[in-house]
């Protein structure tokens, strides 16, 4: 008789932390998806950008918008960062590395400026990067933004012509 009520009791035990955990997953999943809303609401790239002590880089976290920007899926970046890059231009990626290590040598705030070809259209877009860095146990970790600034280099270009020709009528 008392190992029967010992036997019910550890089963309802059980059925108790099962039901927990099952709300705890639940309530986890729900809030990565109300993340994942709230990034992707966003206009631009909301990233996290982790360079391993091997000098790898990885995206373990970026919103849907990468793919925009970058022709690159979440999924793809998350382990290796080479798919995003790969939409770089080749003169801008060589200062694009440097900034990412001066920023990891001094943990100092990453802000950078590149230009990217679409794969789809071989249109041109201006990106903006921004970020701030912290060490972690596997490496250095920024948590930060990118954004299509094209729409301002281009007016940055007009303005520029405008003051060189006004300069010249002088």
């Amino acid at each position: 008789q008392e190992v029967r009520q010992l036997n019910a009791d550890l089963e309802q035990r059980v059925a108790e932390r099962t039901l927990e955990a099952q709300q705890a997953r639940a309530l986890a999943e729900a809030s990565r998806k109300r993340v994942l809303e709230i990034t992707d609401s966003v206009p631009g790239v909301v990233y996290e950008f982790h360079r391993g002590h091997d000098g790898s880089y990885s995206f373990p976290f970026a919103n849907t918008r990468i793919l925009e920007l970058l022709g690159a899926s979440r999924e793809a970046v998350e382990s290796d960062a080479r798919t995003a890059f790969a939409a770089v231009f080749a003169e801008d990626l060589p200062g694009m590395l440097e900034e990412i290590e001066r920023s990891a040598a001094g943990l100092s705030e990453w802000n950078y400026t590149w230009r990217v070809r679409d794969a789809a259209s071989g249109t041109v877009h201006w990106l903006q990067g921004r970020s701030t860095p912290s060490k972690v146990e596997s490496g250095v970790l920024w948590r930060g933004v990118m954004t299509d600034v094209t729409e301002s280099k281009r007016l940055q270009a007009e303005l520029a012509l405008a003051k060189e020709s006004a300069d010249i009528a002088r």
